[in-house]
Parts: C-alpha cells; sequence; structure tokens
C-alpha cells in the first residue's frame, strides 16, 4: 500500500488545520490502484502565505514549518 505526500501553502494548511477548508482539489490523481487513501500532508516554508495567517494562530503553525504530519 502507498500513502500520497501533499506540499500545503501555510495560509492553506492553517484554513484546514483549523477546520475552515474542507476539500482540496488537485489537479492529478494518484495512478496507482493499490493507494492506501492515505494522506499525509506537510507546510512548506513560504513566508508571504505564512503571513497571511492571523497573529493568533501564527506561533501555533510555526512549528509544523517543513515538517510531515
Amino acid at each position: 500500500m502507498k500513502d500520497i505526500l501533499v506540499s500545503l501553502k501555510p495560509y492553506f494548511y492553517y484554513l484546514i488545520g483549523e477546520g475552515l477548508k474542507k476539500v482540496e482539489v488537485r489537479k492529478n490523481s494518484p495512478k496507482a490502484d493499490n493507494w492506501s487513501k492515505n494522506v499525509l500532508a506537510y507546510m512548506s516554508k513560504d513566508e508571504q502565505s505564512f503571513s497571511r495567517i492571523p497573529k493568533e494562530f501564527q506561533d501555533k503553525y510555526r512549528r509544523h514549518w517543513g515538517k510531515i504530519g
């Protein structure tokens, strides 16, 4: 079984983490039939996108930079 690894911009990672965004639509889908339907996401280190996160949540999400969670 294979898992999928997805990179997300910090602002979208925040929206998903807070439950404000429910669906992430991607252009490509997995080609393999035997993938486990398990998706791992990590936050890219995009400073401009990170600055869009409200100040009260920035400390909470700063520890997720570049880490799979």
